[in-house]
């Protein structure tokens, strides 16, 4: 019946370790992460790139066809863009966050 006094001092360690992680995080970077879309269709990752934040699609409704392929940017105004997928694809650039 040793172990309890064992894993406490392992315990005591994490506790400390997790809250030194979560006082480091800038304020700005709580937007980082995985959001739903408003319409809750689809899932973007936000992210920082140098100072401003950017977001991809990591999921949706829309983008797979209904074989289960990937579905394509064919609306696309710039012609040598319509071949990437949607899923993966930037669709924000640029954010900026105020307090």
């Amino acid at each position: 019946m040793n172990s309890g006094k064992t894993l406490l001092p392992a315990i005591i360690v994490l506790m400390f370790l997790s809250l030194a992680a979560t006082a480091q995080v800038r304020p700005e970077d709580r937007i980082k992460g995985l959001w739903l879309t408003e319409e809750k269709d689809g899932k973007i990752e936000i992210f920082r790139t140098g100072n401003t934040y950017t977001g991809r699609l990591v999921w949706g409704n829309s983008v797979l066809d209904e074989h289960g392929n990937p579905k394509h940017d064919v609306n696309n105004p710039d012609p040598k863009l319509r071949t990437r997928t949607l899923q993966g694809m930037v669709m924000l650039t640029g954010l900026v966050y105020e307090d």
